[in-house]
């Protein structure tokens, strides 16, 4: 099972109902922007990743982007099994010491346990305006380069 941050542009339909023809170059532009976006929080978060023997850190990877009727979307994710306990923490330790929104608890009985140690969340939530500029810029170019503004 595979644990990352997914972000995604939602309101594809009334994207399209504004932009009409533009439509698919609004789309490339956003899955060019996703795929900056995520490249960026892949990067960061590989640089915040505790490291142990680097296992999780090469296991970081972003997904290109994906479109469907209603979204545009892009992930950043890992596939070690591990990772959610250090993204999250686990036991008393753990318990409540994610910085980010979440409704996700791992805490285990009475044990010790780890405080969190977010990379992925972290890595996003610190470039989230980065990420809006990233994508507002491919958005903007490809438009700019059509002949239905």
């Amino acid at each position: 099972m595979a644990n990352g941050v997914t972000f995604s542009i939602k309101g594809l339909a009334t994207l399209q109902a504004k932009f009409g023809r533009m439509t698919p170059h609004v789309i490339e532009g956003l899955k060019t922007g996703i795929n900056k976006a995520t490249a960026v929080v892949e990067r960061d978060a590989k640089n915040v990743v505790p490291v142990d023997t680097g296992t999780l850190r090469n296991s970081i990877h972003a997904r290109p982007a994906k479109h469907d009727e209603k979204s545009v979307y892009g992930s950043v994710y890992t596939n070690t099994a591990y990772a959610m306990f250090v993204e999250f923490g686990t036991g008393v330790r753990g318990n409540g010491s994610y910085p980010y929104d979440t409704k996700l608890t791992l805490a285990y009985g009475g044990t010790p346990g780890q405080v969190a140690q977010p990379f992925l969340g972290r890595a996003l939530h610190q470039r989230e305006k980065d990420i809006h500029i990233i994508v507002s810029k491919a958005v903007k170019a490809a438009i700019g380069g059509t002949n239905n503004v």
